[in-house]
């Protein structure tokens, strides 16, 4: 509010309609009274003044609703790093060379998978599920595909 020209706050090229509502916005801040004798005052939304980041986090996300195996997936017993992985995987966001290419992250020429020679996209459904490699493994730890169910989010 108290700085000389609006302008030195923003840094980045405006497109034309973000210029107009910046120029909006400061004909109505010059209108403003602002008291000079004040400090500025934050004040919550919930009742007795006091910030957690729990209330924060409970104010956000109130209305959201998860999926189920978000909540498996934080209450196994297992360590954090297989927690985070797998909700990597069910989040879609796992570096398999599919996401890479989606993030314009290419790092090899083509976004097939290299432990199979099927010749297939190499995505989270074919890493996991359909890949003979990882067949194999699932074989090898005595885990059928019919016991895994994957679970996109």
């Amino acid at each position: 509010m108290n700085a000389e020209d609006f302008e030195d706050l923003f840094y980045l090229p405006l497109s034309q309609a973000a210029f107009v509502e910046f120029e909006d916005l400061q004909e109505h801040l010059i209108g403003l009274p602002v008291p000079q004798s004040e400090d500025d005052v934050w004040s919550y939304i919930w009742g007795n003044g006091t910030y957690t980041s729990q209330r924060l986090y409970k104010l956000v996300f109130a209305n959201t609703d998860a999926h189920p195996a978000f909540g498996w997936i934080w209450k196994a017993k297992c360590t954090p790093r297989i927690k985070f992985f797998a909700w990597l995987v069910l989040v879609d966001r796992l570096n398999t060379k599919a996401m890479l290419r989606r993030c314009h992250c290419n790092t090899q020429d083509d976004d097939l998978c290299v432990l199979c020679s099927q010749g297939t996209v190499e995505d989270i459904q074919h890493l996991f599920f359909t890949c003979t490699f990882a067949r194999r493994c699932w074989q090898a730890l005595n885990i059928g595909m019919n016991s895994l169910a994957y679970c996109p989010a």
